[in-house]
């Protein structure tokens, strides 16, 4: 009886993710030459996957965060604690905002820097 080939990989076996590169060409990537998630998933606008376009995110999501610093302090000085109490919430999502701005700026840059070294195209998928 012949033996499945495409059964689970071997636990020593690093995993791959073949995508389609800048050239056009199927490379093979691992997950931490990979970088962020490159496709659409299926939405009308393009996502912003590169470094420098995650960076300009970051600054905006930073600028973001020290906009509401700012604001929280104005407010407390002027006595008006009543309107941070009541926006809580605002401050959750300029958090998380910033967190995942950060996150993936970050995962792409050493992305990017590994496959440069590797000398890998950027994927586009």
């Amino acid at each position: 009886m012949p033996e499945e080939t495409s059964g689970p990989e071997p636990a020593d076996q690093p995993r791959r993710l073949r995508r389609l590169a800048e050239d056009g060409t199927y490379v093979d990537y691992s997950p931490a030459e990979y970088g962020v998630r490159k496709d659409s998933g299926g939405g009308f606008i393009a996502p912003i996957t590169s470094v420098l376009g995650l960076a300009f995110l970051t600054l905006l999501a930073t600028i973001g965060v020290v906009v509401a610093v700012v604001a929280t302090v104005y407010m407390v000085v002027t006595d008006q604690a009543n309107v941070i109490a009541a926006s809580w919430w605002v401050y959750l999502v300029v958090a998380f905002v910033a967190w995942a701005a950060w996150s993936s700026f970050l995962t792409e840059l050493r992305a990017a820097r590994l496959r440069a070294r590797r000398g890998l195209p950027r994927p586009v998928e």
